[in-house]
């Protein structure tokens, strides 16, 4: 009779992951659920969660704190889609080359890191300039980037205005990102009651092909004193019978 629980157990963990892929690659992105978008943003062969530790080594440096840091692969097709199908849901209105464009190979990899407490929004700068991609036994370096703040619901908000004089410009150091602008916005080092997080948007140029084949890509960024870490699964990454990343 245990034995029979146990099959009948891995038999609808099985079906479950079945039937999810089988909505990525049978269904128009136009007819994926919100349910079925979230995974994909959250908990898929493009998606999950990163690692957090320490980023020196020494006694005392107290506990990593839980924010649950989500990865996605933002350059794969199928998260293309489905971050265009939520602004379609939003209201955003569809340019006449979407499909097209969602189609066509992203010129550069593509990394999002989702869900960072808000009130790290003004260092995100400085993890976008520590941010490396391990590609094929290669290191890149972001070359772009840009830093949004999200309500609960995935929608843009505005920053907060700017409090006290801004900072002057300085040199270049490498990757131009967008920060949001500076100012107050609660939430401390505890919970935020808004629900807003910050999501840290990197670009880095593309390596030589890929194949599922070519094992695991990699991403390290360091945010506040702490690094993040999100390995990325070549031969799970297939989409409609491509790898796509």
């Amino acid at each position: 009779m245990r034995n029979i629980k146990a099959l009948v157990v891995i038999w609808s963990v099985a079906a479950a992951l079945v039937s999810a892929a089988a909505v990525w690659d049978t269904k128009s992105f136009m007819e994926w659920s919100d349910k079925d978008i979230e995974k994909l943003l959250t908990d898929s062969p493009w998606a999950g969660k990163g690692s957090l530790t320490h980023e020196r080594a020494g006694t005392n440096l107290g506990t990593v704190p839980e924010w649950n840091l989500v990865v996605v692969a933002r350059s794969a097709a199928p998260v293309r889609m489905a971050v265009a199908r939520q602004q379609l849901a939003a209201g955003v209105p569809a340019s006449p080359d979407l499909e097209k464009n969602l189609n066509t190979p992203y010129a550069r990899y593509a990394i999002a890191i989702t869900k960072i407490p808000q009130f790290l929004r003004m260092q995100l700068p400085a993890s976008a300039k520590s941010a490396v991609l391990k590609v094929k036994g290669k290191e890149l370096t972001a070359i772009a980037g840009a830093v949004q703040l999200l309500d609960k619901e995935g929608k843009e908000v505005q920053p907060p205005p700017a409090r006290g004089p801004q900072p002057r410009p300085q040199a270049s150091t490498g990757v131009q990102v967008i920060p949001v602008a500076q100012g107050g916005g609660g939430g401390g080092f505890g919970n935020d009651p808004s629900g807003i997080t910050a999501t840290l948007v990197l670009e880095f140029p593309k390596a030589e092909a890929l194949t599922k084949d070519d094992g695991e890509v990699e991403i390290t960024a360091i945010i506040q004193n702490y690094k993040l870490k999100k390995a990325f699964k070549l031969k799970d990454m297939i989409f409609k019978g491509e790898l796509s990343f």
